[in-house]
């Protein structure tokens, strides 16, 4: 606003009046002090004390300063070097290895066929620098433990190394979906490792997909559930003394979740005196049982017995203990045919009473029988790629009672066939019969079989020509054989020279 003056230039005392009415209030905060002659923040500090205190204690102030330096380095150090959130996603390639097939490595370092345990052998590579990828085992249905082991790595210097590695199972048949089990259903397990430690798990699908994998577990569970489920119950045991032969009756049980077929098959024990024959196949619901019945023949009434079955004495893989026992070897299969096995039916004490006295009633009243060669046996070279020879040797059958209708000698097993001569007696006196074996292949003593008769009954008896009499021609026909390989073929061993 403007100021008037009087004429004379001076101030009008009224117009200075107005001029101090309208001026406004000062501001509170202005004081004289104000800039220049305010005090600064180091003569505030001074007069408050402190920096006299900084000067007396100039080494505790420097350590102070020192440590808080190191803590701000530390601390950006620290945060460099964090590592980033984890990843557990695996990275890395997975190629097969061909394994030969029904192989395992066992801990011994040797290869042996077995059941019990699968493998697969796997290639990993393109695995990034910092980590590591291990094969840790096999995962799937009716799979136990396993283990995860590097074979070798290679690797030019530009890549990580690949890394073979060798996973191994054994086979547990405690899954229900081991009897089902498809190549889809395995897997392998794989552990990753960071470079700060930092573990994580996953599993890829087995790189070889073939069925041989699924198909194993399978068979070896499907075996263990028939041999563990097919039962014998009740047995009955019938004769027929005309024709030589028991017929056993089986109530079959079987509690395995599968459905089954189920017969014998031809077996001959020769040491047992027995043969059990063909039988017609019956099927076995899951769950349920079933009646057959077994035909055996007596084939020697010199010692007979019923059949011995072998039985696995533990669960380990296969070359553990088997015990022989008396019993009937069934065979089991699916109702495909895609699997099959021998079922041990054990018999119990009754049960192998009641088979015996069969057997013992087929022999009542069979004569005793004494077989010994007369005079030195006749060799025929035939030739052959197996040099083949042909011996005539005469038998002089002794008997308690009765006569000879019939003797059989059986062909050396290393003929390229099966070969066996029958010869009916003229009369009394010595009996002819013909042998024929092998010279490239080390002969076994032959067996000879002797049919006799009372008229009303007929008997059979079974025994060995192993007479040194015999055993002299073999070496004198066989240049390529020695005492000692006789021996160890079965014929006597206090044979030493040639003769």
């Amino acid at each position: 606003m403007g100021v008037g003056t009087g004429g004379d230039g001076r101030l009008d005392l009224d117009e200075l009046g107005s001029v101090i009415g309208e001026a406004g209030r000062a501001d509170s905060t202005e004081t004289l002090e104000d800039g220049v002659g305010r005090p600064s923040v180091s003569e505030r500090l001074e007069d408050a004390g402190v920096l006299p205190w900084l000067r007396a204690h100039r080494p505790l102030v420097a350590s102070l300063a020192v440590a808080a330096c190191v803590g701000l380095v530390a601390l950006a150090v620290h945060q460099a070097n964090q590592p980033p959130p984890f990843d557990p996603r695996v990275v890395a390639a997975v190629e097969p290895v061909p394994v030969p097939e029904r192989i395992i490595e066992t801990a011994g370092g040797s290869w042996i066929a077995d059941s019990d345990l699968v493998l697969a052998r796997a290639v990993v590579s393109g695995v990034p620098t910092g980590d590591t990828v291990a094969v840790g085992g096999i995962v799937g249905p009716g799979l136990g433990a396993s283990r995860g082991t590097a074979i070798r790595a290679a690797s030019d210097g530009a890549e990580p190394a690949a890394v073979v590695w060798s996973a191994a199972a054994t086979i547990d048949c405690a899954s229900p979906r081991a009897l089902s089990a498809e190549p889809e259903d395995f897997e392998l397990a794989l552990t990753r490792t960071d470079r700060w430690g930092r573990t994580s798990r996953s599993t890829v699908p087995l790189p070889d997909v073939s069925a041989a994998w699924a198909d194993q577990v399978r068979r070896s569970c499907w075996t263990r559930a028939v041999r563990d489920g097919v039962t014998v119950g009740d047995l009955t045991a019938r004769t027929d003394l005309a024709r030589g032969t028991v017929t056993l009756g089986l109530v079959l049980a079987n509690s395995a979740p599968l459905d089954l077929v189920a017969g014998s098959q031809p077996q001959q024990q020769d040491d047992r005196g027995v043969r059990v024959g063909q039988s017609f196949r019956v099927g076995l619901a899951a769950g349920l049982g079933a009646q057959t019945e077994v035909l055996m023949s007596v084939t020697s009434c010199a010692d007979v017995a019923p059949p011995l079955v072998g039985v696995p004495q533990s669960a380990e893989p296969a070359g553990g203990a088997v015990a022989l026992l008396p019993g009937i070897p069934l065979y089991v299969a699916s109702p495909d045919r895609r699997f099959t096995t021998e079922v041990p039916l054990v018999l119990d004490a009754a049960q192998l009473d009641s088979v015996q006295r069969a057997l013992d009633s087929v022999c009542a009243g069979a004569p005793e029988v004494d077989v010994r060669p007369v005079g030195a046996p006749v060799v025929q070279a035939l030739g052959g790629p197996s040099d083949e020879r042909q011996m005539r040797i005469s038998l002089d059958v002794g008997l308690s009672s009765g006569r000879v209708t019939e003797v059989e000698v059986q062909g050396d097993a290393g003929l390229p066939t099966v070969f066996s001569a029958r010869t009916v007696p003229s009369g009394p006196g010595p009996v002819e019969v013909v042998w024929r074996y092998a010279c490239a292949n080390t002969p076994a003593p032959p067996s000879v079989s002797v049919t006799t008769t009372d008229g009303s009954r007929t008997w059979p008896w079974r025994g060995l020509l192993d007479d040194e009499v015999i055993a002299r021609a073999v070496l004198r026909g066989c240049s390529v054989q020695t005492a000692e390989a006789l021996a160890g073929a079965g014929w006597p061993s206090r044979l030493l020279v040639r003769g």
